[in-house]
């Protein structure tokens, strides 16, 4: 079905190296409001250089390129791939090449060339995808990809470099890796994803960015930080340390400036250390539906034309956004909508349309128009990059990477947004008395011996501990509903440190919770936190009485609901507070237990 032969049809960029063109080197004009001009220049019998346009394609069903030559006995091509469904199980797949020769001889040469020696060569291709895909055989774009397969010598390499791991890290994925650094291509290889090959090799995430991680410590991996576009999803810079990492960031191939942003713009991938694989990356074709698989429909649309893309689409979200413009829409593409269409257009004014609910698995009509003066990118985008995609986030929000490296940290200065974060703040309760009660090497023992306690729980849900504040803690989560877990189990650990001390059950915690985006900077040479809603977790652990947890009710509805907690012997009562520097009410749960002592 054309589904399954899109992903390998769609590759341009492999296509043309399997069938043996030559690599091409490309460089980019910007221009404004339009992807920048896009130049490409390769040999083949003497120098060929093109003007590139942008692709045009609709998911699973066409895509096509314009080529316009200055230099070259070409002046013009166009190269075109549609596949047509043929029942249920089958698709019919059509390559077209048309070609405007300069002069008389390439035009006799030309129809020859073409027809016999470039078509044949990508119909062999694609033949012997057509025979495994029908024999329902394990098909990937890496094993297809024989480019530069490594010699002896390299795989002996890998084998040691990766065995040495065992001394300090053993794991049954370690084979995995070891055949991954020798078998993937180069360009794979340059951007490995952990989340890619942990749904390869369907093994738990977790366990695959920890062998990445301890790889990257033995010295067999590179971790970098890479800036990718919100637009192309294309890295426009890699850096070997966050320090290196710069508040704004352009795309030379969308013409684009943008903010680089924890949650949405900052990606860590990996790559073999050239002592373990060295990876020469020749390009083929950068502009094809594979170098952007998050864009279904993309269309340049002159002023006063429209496209109209008859398509299936998988369930879920997609943003429609036109270049040059801040508008957008949003198409939910799900099972049980009327809906089978949706028009959209430019217009000076603005997006016109509105946002739609399309039904899943039918052939969807999705009309873009441009009635505006100048060229315009029309798309249709999902999500679906971050299947993939490891962002700065989820790893600075990991406590295996405070483990294997310590504090990663930000230039002086430098402060970037993450979209999203779970604060939590905790407070001693009592700690005054404590203090006159043990005295004050006892009551020092006792307030640090809490700390391990609570960072063994924080950690243990996967949060990380920012900083200590006197006898309070702050403490990050990447998910809502890990920190309402940790919140829960701080008190029993801190009940244990003073069963220990033979304390009374009075001296307790205080804890407060928020979710919602914040700052990162660097604070004291380590990661530190501001924003909103780090003030509003302060203000709501203030609130706390002792040995409860207090958290706003949209971070508990985006934990899932109470019901984990209830479940666990908590009770939950719905409060409204009057939190200072927030001018509304903020509503929020109160978890409490009868068992437990509530100190005002």
């Amino acid at each position: 079905p054309p589904e399954r032969v899109w992903p390998l049809v769609a590759d341009t960029d492999l296509m043309n190296a399997l069938v043996g063109l030559p690599a091409v080197r490309y460089r980019h004009e910007p221009r404004e409001g339009l992807p920048a001009r896009r130049i490409g220049t390769y040999w083949q019998l003497g120098t060929w250089e093109y003007e590139e346009l942008p692709y045009a394609w609709d998911y699973a069903r066409h895509w096509s390129v314009d080529r316009h030559y200055v230099r070259g006995p070409a002046r013009w091509m166009r190269v075109s791939l549609s596949l047509a469904p043929e029942g249920e199980d089958a698709c019919r797949a059509r390559l077209s090449f048309e070609v405007e020769p300069r002069g008389a001889l390439p035009a006799l040469a030309s129809p020859i060339i073409t027809r016999h020696v470039v078509l044949r060569r990508f119909r062999r291709v694609m033949e012997g995808w057509a025979r495994r895909l029908s024999k329902e055989e394990p098909l990937t774009v890496a094993e297809e990809d024989s480019r530069q397969p490594v010699d002896a010598s390299t795989r002996k390499r890998i084998t040691s470099a990766v065995e040495r791991m065992r001394a300090s890290f053993d794991s049954p994925l370690l084979g995995r890796l070891a055949d991954a650094l020798a078998t993937d291509s180069p360009g794979a290889l340059t951007r490995m994803q952990p989340h890619r090959y942990a749904r390869r090799w369907k093994a738990e995430r977790a366990a695959v960015l920890e062998l990445f991680l301890a790889a990257t410590r033995a010295g067999v991996l590179v971790l970098s930080w890479d800036v990718v576009c919100p637009h192309c999803r294309g890295s426009v810079a890699s850096h070997t340390s966050l320090a290196e990492v710069r508040e704004q960031a352009a795309c030379e191939t969308c013409s684009a400036q943008f903010g680089v942003d924890l949650s949405r713009t900052l990606e860590v991938v990996f790559s073999p250390h050239p002592s373990v694989r060295t990876c020469e990356v020749r390009r083929f074709c950068i502009g094809g539906p594979a170098n952007t698989p998050h864009i279904v429909i993309q269309r340049l649309l002159a002023p006063g034309e429209r496209h109209e893309a008859r398509v299936r689409l998988p369930p879920g979200r997609y943003r429609v956004r036109f270049s040059g413009e801040g508008g957008l829409r949003l198409l939910d593409v799900v099972e049980g909508a009327a809906a089978h269409g949706a028009q959209l257009a430019l217009t000076p004014e603005g997006v016109e349309g509105l946002d739609a609910r399309l039904e899943a698995g039918a052939e969807l009509s999705l009309t873009l128009a441009n009635r505006g003066a100048r060229h315009t990118l029309a798309v249709v985008e999902t999500a679906a990059w971050l299947q993939d995609a490891l962002m700065a986030c989820e790893l600075l929000l990991s406590p295996r990477d405070s483990d294997l490296f310590g504090a990663h940290v930000l230039a002086p200065g430098v402060q970037l947004a993450t979209q999203r974060v779970a604060v939590l703040f905790t407070d001693l309760v009592g700690s005054t008395a404590l203090y006159r009660q043990l005295g004050d090497a006892r009551a020092f023992r006792f307030v640090w011996g809490h700390f391990d306690a609570l960072r063994t729980v924080l950690e243990r849900e996967g949060g990380v501990l920012v900083k200590t504040i006197g006898d309070a803690v702050m403490a990050v989560f990447l998910e809502p509903a890990a920190a309402l877990r940790a919140a829960a189990g701080l008190h029993a650990a801190m009940a244990g440190v003073s069963r220990r001390e033979g304390l009374h059950p009075s001296v307790g915690l205080r804890v407060g919770l928020a979710c919602g985006p914040a700052f990162a900077v660097t604070l004291n040479e380590r990661l530190d936190y501001f924003g909103t809603t780090v003030n509003l977790a302060a203000r709501v652990q203030g609130e706390s009485r002792g040995g409860d947890v207090l958290a706003p009710a949209e971070l508990v509805a985006e934990a899932g609901g109470p019901g984990a907690l209830l479940a666990d012997g908590w009770r939950a009562e719905e409060v409204s507070l009057s939190v200072k520097g927030f001018e509304s009410p903020v509503t929020a749960l109160r978890f409490t237990r009868e068992s437990r002592a509530q100190v005002a």
